[in-house]
């Protein structure tokens, strides 16, 4: 489940590759090559530290393999498990993943 819903990020790197072979190299920000997140649109040296890494982690493929783990999870468990309660479970982790890594870019920036 958790290997075919990070399928998601070979199609990110395909993209990746294509976005890097046909912009200019000085108009690319290494960090931010697509334009699938928040901070694709902040300026990196004026923003705050935490709300730059929460708006890089705040991305559409990031929200599509959450999506795809829910799913997953929720097929796996049967009637067990309340799709509501599968995407919790997937959510919860990465919001700590999320938050905390924010908070450590902004305490050290």
């Amino acid at each position: 489940m958790v290997c075919y819903s990070s399928l998601t990020g070979l199609i990110s790197s395909i993209l990746t590759i294509v976005v890097l072979h046909l912009k200019n190299p000085d108009e690319v920000n290494i960090q931010n090559v697509l334009a699938f997140n928040r901070a694709a649109f902040m300026d990196q040296a004026t923003a705050s530290k935490f709300l730059y890494s929460l708006a890089t982690s705040l991305d559409l493929f990031s929200f599509w393999t959450i999506l795809l783990m829910a799913i997953g999870l929720k097929a796996a468990s049967g009637k067990k498990l309340t799709f509501a309660s599968a995407v919790f479970a997937v959510v919860l982790p990465w919001a700590v993943y999320v938050l905390g890594k924010s908070a450590l870019a902004g305490v050290f920036s």
